[in-house]
């Protein structure tokens, strides 16, 4: 079993834009399975903010393997690389405490307040 991790990644306006042509790409060309599965992960994401005074979007999944071997997966590491670092902020704490990582530096970074993002996670409020 592979291990599992929790997954924020919060994407500008402009970020936001690539992923959603990167995606119409992607439907085009993945197989049914591949596209299922793109479709399953979407649904996974806890958070389906556009906004909330950010002006852009967050994707939150909780207890999920980020293989890169997934299509969705694949696809926003993909989006991420072709990103100006100022345009997402990435941040995946695994199992284990010292299994973190951390990347990207957009300006207005959601996790600069981490108590704020956490209390609407766990209360909820961070459905769309």
């Amino acid at each position: 079993m592979e291990p599992l991790s929790d997954i924020t990644i919060f994407l500008s306006t402009s970020g936001l834009s690539k992923f959603n042509n990167k995606l119409a790409e992607a439907q085009r060309t993945l197989t049914k399975p591949e596209l299922v599965a793109v479709q399953e992960m979407l649904e996974e994401n806890v958070s389906n903010q556009t906004g909330q005074g950010y002006g852009g979007h967050l994707f939150y999944w909780t207890r999920t393997a980020w293989d890169d071997h997934h299509p969705l997966v694949s696809l926003l590491e993909s989006v991420l690389e072709e990103l100006d670092t100022v345009d997402y902020s990435f941040l995946r704490i695994g199992e284990d405490e010292s299994d973190f990582e951390t990347r990207g530096d957009y300006y207005n970074n959601p996790f600069d307040n981490p108590d704020g993002l956490i209390q609407q996670v766990v209360s909820g409020n961070c459905g769309g």
